[in-house]
C-alpha cells in the first residue's frame, strides 16, 4: 500500500512540476508587436528606444529580444547601415544583425557612432550646459561678486570678480534655475545651468578676476561659478541597456532641469530617488498620473443623487515612460522618451513591473 501511495505521490510531483514548468514558460514568452518588421535598416537617428518601440509595446523588453548578441563585439551597440533581422529560436522571437557575404558580424566596420539607447542630443545638453549640485556644496562655490564698472549686469566687455582666490583658468558662470528636495531624508539638490564660460586674468586674496570668452545670458550677482572641466564624452554615457526599475519601487518627478514648469519627450527631469533605493541608469519606470477620486452610483436608480455618498479611487493612467539616464545618492536624472500630455512636477512613476501602487507609497 505504502509503495503504491509513494508511487503515486511521485507521479503528482512530475505531472506538477511539468504544468508548473510550462506555465512558467508561457508568462515568460516575449510577443513582438504585428506591424514589426522583418527586416529593418537602421538609420542615422534611430535611437536603442525607437527601434524597441518598432518591435515591442513594451520597450524596456529590449535586452530580450536582443539577447546581447554575443557573436558581436560590444553587443549593445548598433550602427547606422546595419540590417537587423528578425527570427524566431525555439519559439522566441530574437533580433540580430543580418550576416553579410563581406563581413561576419564581428568584422563590422565602425567608422560611425554607434546609436545612443536614447535621443543623444538630448543628454549631450545635459552633459555639457547642466549641473545637479548638492546644496552643501552649492554654498562652497565661488559667488558672483560684481564687475569693475559696478553694474547689474556682466557682459564681455566687464572684468567680472568672484568670491575666493583661485588659481583654475577655465570657469563655468551658472545660473540657479530650481531646488529640489526630499521631504523625509531633508536632502537638496539645485539644477544650474551654464550660462557663460569664462578664464581667469587675476588672483587675489579675497577675490578673483574673470574675463568672459563666451556667454549665452547676461551675468547677474545670483550667479555662481565652477571650475570649468569640459566632460570627455564617453559611449557609456549615452550606450546602455535598459532594464525595468526594482519591482515595488516608485519615485516622483520633482521637476526639470531648465526650471520650467511643463516637461515632455526629450527633457531631463529630477527623480526624489537615487543609488540608496537601488535606482541606475538604464532602469527604465512609468509615468502614472494620479489617481482620481470619484463617486460611485450604487445598485439602485430611484434616487440617484442619494447614492453619492461612497467614495472610490479610480486607477492611475500610464501616460509615458522615462529613462534613468544618471543616478545620485538620493536623486537620479531621466529622460522621458514618450508622453501623451505634458508632465508637471509630482508626478509619480513606478517599476513596469508594478501592477498597480499607491501614491502615498513614493
Amino acid at each position: 500500500m505504502n509503495l503504491i501511495f509513494c508511487r503515486m505521490r511521485c507521479l503528482f510531483l512530475v505531472l506538477w512540476g511539468g504544468v508548473y514548468s510550462i506555465a512558467h514558460a508561457q508568462v515568460n514568452i516575449l510577443t513582438v508587436k504585428e506591424s514589426a518588421p522583418q527586416i529593418y535598416t537602421v538609420v542615422k537617428g534611430d535611437t536603442l528606444w525607437s527601434i524597441a518601440q518598432f518591435y515591442l509595446d513594451s520597450p524596456w523588453l529590449w535586452p530580450e529580444l536582443w539577447r546581447l548578441n554575443p557573436a558581436v563585439d560590444n553587443p549593445h551597440r548598433i550602427y547606422p547601415g546595419d540590417t537587423l533581422l528578425l527570427q524566431w529560436v525555439d519559439g522566441q522571437p530574437t533580433l540580430i544583425i543580418k550576416p553579410t557575404k563581406k563581413l561576419t558580424p564581428k568584422m563590422r566596420l565602425q567608422n560611425k557612432e554607434a546609436l545612443s539607447s536614447v535621443r543623444g542630443s538630448a543628454i549631450q545638453s545635459y552633459w555639457s550646459s547642466n549641473r545637479l549640485l548638492d546644496n552643501k556644496r552649492l554654498l562652497q562655490v565661488a559667488k558672483i561678486l560684481g564687475n569693475r564698472h559696478g553694474h547689474q549686469y556682466s557682459t564681455r566687455q566687464n572684468t567680472l570678480y568672484i568670491s575666493g582666490q583661485h588659481t583654475q583658468i577655465k570657469w563655468g558662470v551658472y545660473r540657479p534655475v530650481a531646488v529640489y528636495g526630499r521631504d523625509k531624508t531633508k536632502e537638496k539638490v539645485t539644477a544650474l545651468r551654464l550660462i557663460a564660460k569664462a578664464e581667469l586674468i587675476e588672483s587675489g586674496h579675497e577675490f578673483s578676476g574673470l574675463m568672459l570668452t563666451s556667454q549665452r545670458q547676461e551675468v547677474t550677482l545670483d550667479d555662481v561659478a565652477l571650475p570649468l572641466v569640459e566632460p570627455e564624452l564617453t559611449p557609456s554615457m549615452f550606450t546602455f541597456p535598459f532594464s525595468p526599475a526594482p519591482k515595488g519601487l516608485s519615485a516622483q518627478v520633482l521637476g526639470n532641469m531648465t526650471g520650467t514648469a511643463l516637461s515632455a519627450a526629450d527633457s531631463i527631469v529630477v527623480l526624489n530617488k537615487g543609488t540608496l533605493d537601488e535606482l541606475h541608469q538604464g532602469n527604465v519606470l512609468e509615468l502614472r498620473e494620479a489617481a482620481i477620486r470619484g463617486f460611485s452610483l450604487g445598485t439602485s436608480f430611484d434616487k440617484p443623487l442619494a447614492q453619492l455618498t461612497k467614495k472610490v479611487v479610480l486607477p492611475p493612467i500610464s501616460v509615458g515612460e522615462l529613462v534613468v539616464i544618471r543616478s545620485y545618492r538620493h536623486f537620479s536624472l531621466a529622460i522621458i522618451v514618450r508622453s501623451i500630455k505634458p508632465i508637471t512636477a509630482g508626478v509619480f512613476v513606478v517599476s513596469p513591473l508594478n501592477k498597480r501602487l499607491s501614491l502615498h507609497e513614493s
